[in-house]
């Protein structure tokens, strides 16, 4: 929502390319799916606080968005270069954020 302006105006747009309304349920699965790889490497990368936590998911978040949206731009005429730069760094930031709230979350001291 925040960045929709800046990529309407980077990117091509067909008719039929965006859905009205969008299926919230694969974008809820989706999401989910997103939120289980993310408590799962910050797990693996015993991520036990929220530095710890927010440097593992920006890395993977880094790699699995610079990877997806270098693959998308060569295979589809969606977005510019610019888009696709935005995309990469937006979503690295989004990611380390979950991931310091999944590793606070994986530090907490159990209740007495």
């Amino acid at each position: 929502m925040l960045l929709m302006d800046f990529f309407k105006k980077h990117s091509l747009h067909y008719n039929g390319l965006d859905k009205n309304p969008p299926d919230f349920l694969y974008l809820s699965i989706g999401n989910l799916l997103m939120g289980i790889l993310t408590a799962y490497v910050v797990a693996l990368g015993n991520g036990n606080n929220a530095k710890k936590g927010f440097t593992i998911a920006a890395i993977v978040g880094f790699l699995v968005s610079s990877g997806m949206d270098s693959i998308m731009f060569a295979q589809m005429n969606l977005g510019s270069r610019t888009s696709i730069l935005v995309d990469v760094i937006a979503a690295t930031i989004l990611s380390g954020i979950i991931g310091a709230f999944v590793g606070w979350w994986y530090g907490r001291k159990p209740a007495a």
